[in-house]
C-alpha cells in the first residue's frame, strides 16, 4: 500500500480484516482508504477543454469510472465499519 496506493486493493485488505473481525486493523485500513488521493480532473471546469467535454475521450471515461469505484469502496467500508465501532448509533 505504501508504494502504489489503490482504492480497490485497500478495500480488499479491509474486507480481509472484516472477515477476521480485527476492528483495529479495519479502522487503520479505513483511514488509509480515505487518505488515498483521487486523481480525477473535472473537465467541466477547464475552459481550455470545452470542445473535449462534448466528445469525451476514453481516458476521461476511465478516470470517472475509477473515481466511482473509489467512492463506492469508501462508502461500503464505512457502512461495514460503523456498526462495529458504535452499534447503538447505527440505524
Amino acid at each position: 500500500m505504501d508504494n502504489l496506493p489503490d482504492h480497490l486493493i485497500c478495500f480488499n485488505l479491509f474486507l480481509c480484516f472484516y472477515a477476521t473481525g480485527d476492528v483495529n486493523k479495519m479502522k487503520s485500513t479505513f483511514n488509509t482508504l480515505c487518505s488515498i488521493e483521487l486523481h480525477y480532473h473535472d473537465e467541466d471546469t477547464d475552459l481550455e477543454n470545452q470542445d473535449v467535454v462534448a466528445n469525451e475521450d476514453p481516458l476521461a471515461a476511465y478516470m470517472k469510472e475509477k473515481q466511482k469505484e473509489a467512492i463506492n469502496a469508501i462508502v461500503t467500508a464505512g457502512r461495514l465499519l460503523a456498526p462495529l465501532i458504535n452499534p447503538e448509533h447505527v440505524t
